[in-house]
């Protein structure tokens, strides 16, 4: 079992509980104190209300809650879908916290058993979520012997391990989830502030991938831009995505974004896949030049194999910091970036800004084999000799 629970404003640190401190943790902050409080007031209320209820405006005798505890509220088939998970978040977030009385307490109570869970990545973000105390309760200590002996034996456990398999096992009974067909774990992404770059020493680089419709359910309009620049070694690249546009919008809206953003940087390329509407960028890009008064150094690409082996190439360079992300707001979409990239793969799940930066990092790689294949090349010289 895992916890977290909403405190005050002051930041506390995560607490990872052993079995010594179960008993002690029960006493002191749940069990006795609520029976306690409703055998000594009458008039403490207590209501069970579900998370698709409305919690706006529940005022009893003049008093908001101020003690809540959710329960496994998170279903398996659930965490395939992004949206359900933000909307999960979201609700605990803006729904219930606001509607709390002031200095009161939640509690979230769940396994952790997906890393794309909302309780995972309230549990394992604490740069984001700081506010929140974290406990963990594991089915077992490290010596294999049941935290719980009074609920299920080592035996149980046994029995459960060799039922389920490790890996089940491992994300039902000891929060150590692991999601098959994953390709980025949440802890695998790393961020950076705009003050630890600098962008004079920068190639950058940027990627449409667009999107002939624009409904509620279409593809999404994705422009990618990214920096790279050496690493201390100078010998290998770090590559900083420097902003996102991800969303449902016209065609021309998302070119005339791109050129937005081309008054901000200074672009080396910008790439547009070209698989299916060539002729019609074209001429939104011709009819955009027009209107911004400058030319793009745009070019045409046309993809080539499977997208979802195009995004999985992204996997190394994220797992080993090399692919950095900006954190907030000034990276634009970029949380929807990432999130399509946590969730890549799953069904129904959108992947356009992750194809739109492995079309970066493709048309990176293709400049740099060019480059590389000139630098090979020798001169050919002709000598003329005067006689044998």
């Amino acid at each position: 079992m895992n916890l977290c629970a909403s405190v005050d404003k002051k930041p506390l640190p995560q607490i990872n509980t052993d079995k010594t401190q179960i008993n002690k943790f029960k006493k002191e902050t749940i069990c006795e104190n609520l029976c306690a409080s409703v055998a000594k007031n009458s008039s403490v209320t207590i209501l069970a209300l579900g998370v698709r209820q409305s919690w706006r405006g529940l005022i009893r005798g003049g008093a908001r809650p101020d003690f809540i505890v959710f329960d496994d509220v998170e279903k398996s088939g659930d965490i395939r879908n992004p949206r359900i998970v933000q909307e999960r978040m979201e609700f605990f977030l803006r729904d219930v916290r606001p509607a709390m009385e002031k200095g009161g307490k939640m509690f979230l109570v769940g396994n952790l058993f997906s890393r794309r869970s909302a309780m995972t990545r309230f549990f394992e973000d604490s740069l984001q979520y700081p506010h929140l105390r974290r406990f963990r309760f594991d089915a077992e200590d490290s010596e294999g012997n049941p935290v719980w002996p009074d609920k299920y034996s080592k035996e149980d456990l046994q029995n459960w391990r060799r039922d389920l398999g490790e890996a089940r096992f491992n994300a039902e009974y000891m929060n150590c989830p692991s999601d098959e067909g994953t390709m980025v774990k949440p802890e695998d992404i790393k961020y950076y502030s705009r003050d630890e770059i600098s962008l004079k020493k920068m190639e950058i680089a940027g990627f449409y991938d667009p999107s002939a419709t624009s409904t509620e359910n279409s593809d999404y309009q994705a422009f990618i831009t990214v920096g790279r620049v050496k690493d201390e070694k100078n010998e290998n690249f770090i590559y900083y995505v420097l902003d996102a546009f991800v969303k449902r919008c016209k065609l021309d809206d998302a070119i005339a974004s791109v050129y937005q953003r081309a008054k901000e940087w200074t672009y080396n390329l910008i790439g547009a896949e070209t698989n299916v509407l060539k002729e019609w960028l074209e001429g939104e890009f011709r009819r955009a030049e027009g209107a911004f008064k400058f030319p793009l150094p745009w070019r045409g690409v046309r993809n080539t194999g499977e997208k979802r082996e195009r995004i999985r190439r992204l996997a190394p360079l994220i797992e080993r910091g090399a692919l950095r992300f900006l954190r907030g707001a000034e990276g634009g979409d970029t949380p929807l970036l990432v999130e399509q990239i946590l969730f890549s793969g799953s069904p129904g799940v959108h992947d356009d800004a992750p194809d739109a930066l492995a079309g970066v990092m493709e048309m990176w790689a293709a400049e740099d084999k060019a480059e590389a294949e000139r630098k090979k090349r020798v001169p050919l010289g002709i000598v003329f000799t005067n006689g044998p």
